[in-house]
């Protein structure tokens, strides 16, 4: 998937689908990947579904709103998540390690819904999930994985975000009269 901006931490594994997910909405450049059938069409994995109709958008939005809550950016709403979890069927699915897990029961847009709540809940359940954070920039919120030993990265990146900060509380100090 390409968001038109380069993703300089990563979330590993599946949690990566999630962090593309949330970053179909790209807040610096006011573009929405699922603002439009063809343009959701080209993020949805695979590309091998129909184009969303108004309602799976809809819902793909707002899981989308709501899973970013979740990572720093808004206030998390346990009724509309509850209220999309209905949306996204499940099951229990044998691996091939021996294992049960969740998968989604249905093909199609509820199916992506499942598949990406699923993923959550492991994030949630293995830890990495709080690593899954919203940019501090507010210009920015682009969601990244944070891959700090101490948790505590607050930018997409220093170079970038870190930077633009830095440098405008500088200025604020230095227009400020002694």
């Amino acid at each position: 998937m390409n968001t038109g901006r380069t993703a300089p931490a990563a979330a590993p594994g599946r949690l990566g689908t999630v962090q593309d997910f949330l970053n179909t909405l790209h807040v610096e450049r006011g573009t929405d990947l699922l603002g439009a059938p063809a343009t959701a069409y080209d993020w949805l994995p695979g590309n091998d579904l129909p184009p969303p109709g108004p309602r799976a958008l809809d819902r793909l939005r707002a899981l989308r709103r709501e899973l970013r809550s979740r990572c720093g950016d808004g206030t998390p709403d346990d009724d509309l998540l509850a209220r999309l979890a209905d949306h996204a069927p499940l099951r229990f699915a044998p691996h091939p390690t021996g294992t049960i897990r969740l998968a989604p029961a249905e093909d199609g847009h509820r199916g992506i819904l499942a598949t990406l709540l699923t993923i959550t809940y492991e994030a949630q359940r293995d830890g990495t999930w709080p690593r899954l954070k919203t940019c501090h920039h507010n210009g920015c919120r682009w969601v990244f994985y944070d891959h700090s030993r101490s948790r505590t990265a607050t930018w997409c990146a220093m170079g970038i975000c870190g930077n633009r900060t830095k440098v405008a509380a500088y200025r604020r100090r230095q227009s400020t009269p002694r």
